[in-house]
């Protein structure tokens, strides 16, 4: 099993695109994930979750932020979630996660389109990463 990535050209960073399955909140959208090795948790950042219409009083506010180099931001539980991956020999992948974390940052300004939702070692280490970019190729793959 392969599922291949993509490369952003203007940042020259890897993505991988998910359906991304919320049961206990009815939705279901297409989200983008940077592929983040230095990411300990996969989390949907803020622009994602507004685009899916997540309403954060019916989720469960994590005991654990979300640390990175700007500083500790709140971050949400979505319970029993699915992430849904097409595979190069067809059809699709799903990985099951028993709480997806779903990031929250307080402001009174708009929301920054830069900080993408990112797949972390959570994940990661479940597979072998393939990583080649002058060659435009990325995957991730149980071979």
């Amino acid at each position: 099993m392969r599922i291949y990535g993509h490369f952003k050209t203007t940042i020259t960073a890897a993505y991988l695109d998910a359906t991304v399955v919320l049961p206990e909140l009815g939705l279901r959208s297409g989200v983008g994930f940077l592929i983040d090795t230095g990411a300990a948790r996969t989390v949907i950042m803020e622009k994602d979750a507004e685009k899916l219409n997540i309403d954060y009083n019916l989720l469960s506010k994590s005991t654990i932020g979300l640390i990175g180099i700007g500083g500790t931001i709140e971050t949400y539980e979505a319970k029993n979630a699915s992430l849904h991956f097409v595979v190069k020999s067809g059809g699709e992948h799903t990985i099951h996660m028993e709480r997806l974390r779903i990031a929250r940052i307080y402001r009174t300004g708009p929301i920054t389109p830069s900080v993408p939702s990112m797949i972390g070692r959570d994940i990661l280490n479940k597979y072998r990463l393939e990583y080649d970019y002058r060659n435009d190729s990325v995957f991730i793959t149980d071979e």
